[in-house]
């Protein structure tokens, strides 16, 4: 898929679930909602190279959005109602119909606008990974049995799975027992806001790509895929209320940041948003 019909299908999708409500709610809070998808064409990963290993976000402070209360236990980040996640109800199943995409992750919370200095990174993380990943990988110079006449078929995706992010939606049996695969997509999103309002992407999702391979014994060329893990790591000024789309070749992030009230519990009128203005 060409880069251009990329943007008009997430530029339609912002259109669409961006409203003027978000902007008119009272200052407190934040609501911010994420949803990490894959592009089903690998045509776009084709065209770049990518690194071997591109690390792994740092992820060990991070707070889990599935352990959140309702109510802040000392810490400026609660969870969010899911009758008010609306990006990721409306969403995800926008993402299902387009056929062009593979939803793997969603994840919404509640935080307080905080400093560069003092905002807690988010993780988020889940999904199936794409057919290489869904075995154990064959040792060094292995030659694993694939079919001559082209590239191994993909694994379809669960929905149910895709839907829970859980890890270990499938194994499969190994030497050494059961093979989990890892997680599609982890990483952390940060919200902070300092003059302005940025978010902070930075997670990788463990894909696929195309390498040929010549039989030592038959001497037969063979199309495989490969374990390729790719980074998505971005820091963006964005604006409240809006649907902000950060892309890569293989995968891509919709994130939004609404205006929502203090919960229960919750010390407001504190933090960046007394004394700093959100980009408008």
């Amino acid at each position: 898929m060409s880069r251009r019909v990329r943007h008009i299908l997430l530029l339609t999708l912002a259109l669409l679930l961006a409203g003027p409500a978000a902007a008119r709610a009272p200052k407190g809070w934040y609501a911010v909602e994420v949803i990490v998808f894959a592009w089903t064409d690998p045509a776009g990963r084709l065209s770049e190279r990518w690194p071997d290993d591109p690390g792994l976000p740092p992820t060990a402070d991070a707070v889990e959005p599935e352990g959140l209360g309702p109510v802040p236990a000392g810490r400026p980040v609660a969870a969010l109602a899911p009758e008010d996640a609306t990006l990721a109800a409306e969403a995800w199943q926008r993402l299902e119909r387009a056929g062009a995409v593979r939803p793997l992750v969603r994840a919404a919370w509640a935080q307080a606008p905080l400093a560069p200095d003092a905002a807690m990174a988010v993780r988020i993380h889940g999904g199936l990974p794409e057919a290489p990943w869904l075995t154990p990988q064959a040792p060094a110079g292995a030659m694993p049995a694939f079919p001559p006449d082209g590239l191994a078929a993909p694994t379809p995706l669960d929905e149910q799975a895709a839907g829970a992010g859980a890890p270990g939606a499938a194994q499969v049996a190994g030497d050494a027992g059961p093979y989990v695969p890892p997680e599609a997509v982890d990483g952390t999103v940060r919200v902070t806001l300092s003059r302005y309002l940025h978010v902070a992407v930075d997670l990788v999702y463990r894909g696929a790509l195309p390498e040929r391979l010549t039989d030592p014994v038959t001497g037969t060329e063979v199309t495989r895929e490969r374990r390729q893990t790719f980074r998505l790591s971005e820091r963006r000024r964005v604006r409240v209320g809006e649907v902000h789309y950060f892309d890569h070749p293989a995968f891509g992030v919709l994130v939004q940041v609404r205006r929502a009230p203090c919960p229960p519990g919750a010390r407001c009128g504190e933090g960046a948003s007394a004394r700093q203005e959100e980009t408008r």
